[in-house]
């Protein structure tokens, strides 16, 4: 989300500049359902893909994406039909001042050597995933940021073709964070961001 049409057409920008020589990422949430992310060469996520039933078809989303985002025309919402307006996007209701103790962010070694964090629930829950991180110290300096940005951003959920449901942590200068699990409901959706408000807090650190 951006502030100014300005500030969204840089942004695109970025992604065109970047979408040659960035890192791009396939990845498998715990519903088996797959999706591609741009990522700056710092590791800032620049884009988000849908979510698809296979690793090919994402990996072919990818593509098709690299291909298309460079050369494709910009054109302002606000010229398209009003039906044509993408709705998908509501702001979450935050429903919840509470703390509540017993999350934990869990710091993940990968195979090549890249760092990942999950802030879980007290009961084992994953409420929130990070892109990859090259560095240790980057992973713990993403939890300070994302532990930050759900104090002072802003969550919405988002519904996929499939009628899935998303919810991505937006700082306040607009920059997207995090991307969460994927719900079957909107219900659901809302209510994994109230947790993530009452866990991220308190929630210790384990590697």
């Amino acid at each position: 989300m951006y502030t100014t049409l300005d500030g969204a057409k840089q942004s695109i920008e970025t992604v065109k500049k970047t979408v040659e020589n960035g890192v791009t990422q396939i990845i498998c949430d715990k519903h088996g359902l797959y999706k591609f992310t741009l990522l700056a060469n710092n590791y800032r996520v620049l884009a988000v893909g849908a979510n698809y039933a296979s690793e090919k078809r994402a990996i072919s989303a990818m593509e098709s994406f690299k291909k298309f985002a460079i050369n494709s025309e910009v054109v302002s919402i606000e010229q398209l039909p009003a039906d044509e307006k993408d709705a998908s996007l509501e702001e979450a209701k935050i429903e919840t001042t509470s703390k509540k103790h017993g999350g934990k962010f869990e710091v993940i070694i990968e195979e090549d050597k890249e760092y990942t964090w999950q802030l879980k629930a007290s009961n084992g829950e994953i409420l929130a995933t990070s892109s990859d991180y090259t560095t240790k110290s980057g992973c713990l300096n993403g939890i300070d940021a994302f532990k930050e940005t759900a104090k002072t951003g802003k969550f919405y959920i988002s519904k996929d073709k499939n009628n899935k449901f998303q919810y991505k942590l937006y700082s306040k200068h607009g920059r997207l964070l995090v991307v969460g699990e994927v719900y079957s409901s909107k219900a659901l959706c809302n209510s994994a961001v109230n947790s993530v408000i009452s866990f991220v807090e308190d929630a210790v650190i384990v590697e």
